[in-house]
Parts: C-alpha cells; sequence; structure tokens
C-alpha cells in the first residue's frame, strides 16, 4: 500500500487507536487496488481459497536456534539437554522454542518433540558403579553411562 496509517495521526489510549484502526482498514479494503483493479474486500475469499490456512500460528511460533547433536544424541539448550534419534552425531539441527515444547528438526523433518524445561537439570550424583568407571576409557565409560540411565526407565 502507498499509504500508512500512523504518520501524522494521534490518538488518546489503546482504545482510541483500534478504533483509528477499525476505521482506516474499512475505507482502504472497500477502496479498489492499483496493483490489480479489484477491491480487497472482494478478492480476500478467493485468495484464501487458493492458499488455505497458515501453517504457521502463533501457538507454533517460538524463538529459533540451531544446535549441535553431541555423541550421546543430545541437543544442549539453555541449560537443558534434548535427545534425538540415533544417526545425527555431529549434525546442526533446527530447535524451535516454544512455549512449553522444544521441537527438534532437520532438513524441515520433525526429529522430536519435548516438554520445555524451565530452568536447567541439575546433574544427577554419579553411582558407585559409575564413580568406579572413571578410570575407564571414553567408550566403556560412555556405556556404563548409558545402562545406568536406561536403568531408569523408558523416558
Amino acid at each position: 500500500m502507498k499509504t500508512n496509517f500512523l504518520p501524522g495521526r494521534g490518538f488518546a489510549d489503546d482504545a482510541d487507536l483500534a478504533e483509528q484502526s477499525a476505521g482506516w482498514c474499512a475505507a482502504k479494503n472497500g477502496e479498489v487496488s492499483q496493483a490489480h483493479g479489484e477491491r480487497p474486500c472482494a478478492r480476500l475469499a478467493a485468495e484464501q481459497a487458493a492458499f488455505g490456512p497458515l501453517r504457521t500460528t502463533a501457538a507454533t511460533y517460538g524463538l529459533y536456534r540451531v544446535g549441535g547433536v553431541n555423541r550421546e544424541s543430545l541437543v544442549r539448550v539453555d541449560g537443558n539437554q534434548y535427545s534425538v534419534p540415533t544417526g545425527h552425531l555431529g549434525q546442526a539441527i533446527d530447535v524451535r522454542l516454544l512455549a512449553d515444547t522444544v521441537v527438534l528438526s532437520r532438513d524441515g523433518v520433525e526429529l522430536a518433540r519435548h516438554a520445555r524445561s524451565a530452568k536447567p537439570r541439575a546433574t544427577p550424583a554419579r553411582s558407585g558403579a559409575l564413580c568406579r568407571g572413571a578410570d575407564l576409557r571414553p567408550r566403556a565409560r560412555m556405556v556404563l553411562e548409558r545402562d545406568a540411565l536406561c536403568a531408569l526407565g523408558p523416558t
């Protein structure tokens, strides 16, 4: 549009701004557009049918970050770690932080969805078996740690 609502306009409060904005939108939507020779209010229904609903809504919008997958198939985000399926070691993945969910994806394909932790998780105290394994080689230690984690449950 060649004109804008705000320049040179004054308003007393939010209600006054909303009222003026609604009036301005109604007037502009009723005018014939120079771009396509139609009124926007008449063209809207045809465009909505052609394009369909928006895929991104306020509920699906979130902060975007890029994360890396470590050797344990975990992605570190804001002090917490979230798992992804194996096979993505060392890869950069997309992290979408929603209000209560963390969505991890790669190349547009969702890999995992987790409940978002509000604060960083504390590192659990090591069990006696893990402490005894501290002097093992890295691979053996990782297997020992994985077994201890798997023993905690399926999640």
